[in-house]
């Protein structure tokens, strides 16, 4: 069930992770493991992951995402061990307490801008919160972020400009209260400018929601806006450690 609260603060922590993973071309099929340092970080803390384009960023955003099928050690959030749970509790799980923006900000194009907002609410039943209260939610968010009530009932998502679907995005990784945003290089076709404006959104809309912020990049501009950065490059040639 949503609650839309946090009944613990909130907190991210990794023992002993390893991950596997395979790329493939036309004729070979290669094979990666990474082991990474060990993640703890509580309400407030921001994360970088920081690498070059294959070092395994969006395959330890996926396991902190609770979506890979097993992994080596253990990730919990908020106490509770992701992958002791059985397939449906870990999506309820995770439906309640992940919140996630894409790098290609995968809004429904047909939906109008509230109904995107709203979409984590339809793989969870709500504790006793009416529709009312639930667009109330997603007005009161939108409306901190820049985004006016009549362009949240436009008719579809893509009539809004880019600006506007990043704020909807935002919106729609935050509407949960999660206790951990996750972003996948969400700013990696945006110019310096845009980079910076939408960073900031992100920024204050975690803090303002309590929220543990963990973003991938390849952007060395980025790094210095986080509390603690872990390269991945450094990582796979030995040089392990977080800073």
């Amino acid at each position: 069930m949503i609650r839309m609260d946090h009944a613990t603060t909130p907190s991210l922590r990794t023992r002993k992770v390893s991950l596997s993973w395979s790329t493939r071309s036309t004729d070979t099929t290669n094979n990666f493991k990474l082991t990474i340092p060990d993640i703890e970080l509580s309400a407030g803390d921001t994360l970088l992951l920081k690498g070059s384009s294959g070092s395994g960023k969006t395959t330890i955003l996926t396991a902190l995402a609770g979506l890979m099928g097993k992994i080596e050690g253990k990730i919990a959030v908020n106490g509770t061990d992701l992958y002791a749970l059985s397939g449906p509790k870990r999506d309820a799980y995770r439906a309640n307490l992940i919140g996630v923006v894409f790098q290609q900000l995968n809004l429904i194009p047909y939906l109008t801008p509230i109904a995107n907002v709203l979409l984590p609410f339809t793989f969870q039943r709500t504790a006793g919160f009416s529709d009312q209260d639930l667009e109330k939610r997603a007005f009161d968010v939108t409306s901190r972020l820049g985004v006016n009530r009549s362009e949240m009932l436009k008719q579809s998502s893509s009539d809004l400009s880019v600006g506007q679907q990043q704020r909807i995005a935002i919106a729609r990784a935050v509407i949960t209260r999660p206790a951990i945003v996750l972003a996948d290089e969400p700013t990696a076709a945006l110019d310096d400018l845009n980079r910076d404006a939408f960073l900031d959104l992100l920024f204050e809309t975690a803090e303002g929601e309590g929220a543990i912020l963990v973003m991938s990049s390849h952007d060395p501009a980025v790094a210095e806006r986080f509390s603690q950065t872990l390269d991945l490059n450094r990582i796979q040639t030995g040089l392990e450690g977080m800073v």
